[in-house]
């Protein structure tokens, strides 16, 4: 009794290969579409610390922030910065170096990732760069970001969500 055994050719194998690799991005790929769908920008308040120039002459090891609440309300986005500079676990607030910046705008959510358009509505103590062409003050700002699990991530400075009230 003579047995065919079927050994598949090598179109065959490519052909199942081509088929198991693409099972594996798609299944990959609703994986990370559900994750990132998953996680929304809840309304409330969130902090965080953006970088700033050093701004004391005498202490140039003196690190500066601008300690950033932001407040989310549906669309509507209130962003409020006051400097502060930490140092040995001390924190300094200042009562004018650095400005005290508020803005309100819009965020606009696509998927995990978002755009804050901000212009400024209030600015005490602030160095407002003037654009020399139109001799206009700039007053509009721009964050992008990633929705994260804990907050969010905006160019590069972490958000946490707090309890808090919103400063006009």
């Amino acid at each position: 009794m003579k047995i065919n055994v079927f050994f598949p050719s090598r179109a065959d194998r490519n052909l199942v290969l081509v088929f198991k690799i693409l099972l594996i991005h798609f299944a990959l790929g609703i994986f990370s579409i559900s994750k990132s769908y998953g996680q929304t920008l809840k309304d409330g308040f969130y902090v965080g610390l953006e970088d700033m120039l050093s701004i004391s002459p005498d202490k140039p090891k003196l690190r500066w922030y601008h300690l950033t609440r932001l407040t989310i309300k549906g669309d509507s986005v209130w962003v409020n910065q006051s400097p502060i500079s930490i140092h040995n676990r001390d924190t300094v607030w200042s009562s004018s170096d650095g400005g005290f910046y508020s803005y309100k705008g819009k965020i606009t959510v696509n998927g995990n990732r978002f755009v804050i358009n901000l212009k400024m509505t209030k600015c005490d103590y602030c160095a407002v760069p003037i654009d020399t062409l139109r001799l206009e003050k700039f007053n509009h700002k721009v964050m992008s970001g990633l929705i994260t699990g804990d907050g969010m991530k905006i160019e590069g400075h972490f958000y946490w969500q707090t309890e808090g009230k919103r400063e006009d």
